[in-house]
């Protein structure tokens, strides 16, 4: 299920990231949902 990769791959990157990171967190979940909606995983 690529969703539930994305979901795992976004709590490690926020479990690790989040503080220090944010908006680099929204930059990598966007990029990642995009390539899902394309059928693409990251």
């Amino acid at each position: 299920m690529i969703l539930a990769k994305i979901d795992i791959a976004i709590g490690k990157w926020k479990g690790a990231f989040d503080r220090p990171y944010p908006r680099l967190i929204e930059k990598y979940k966007q990029a990642v949902l995009a390539a899902a909606f394309r059928g693409q995983e990251p």
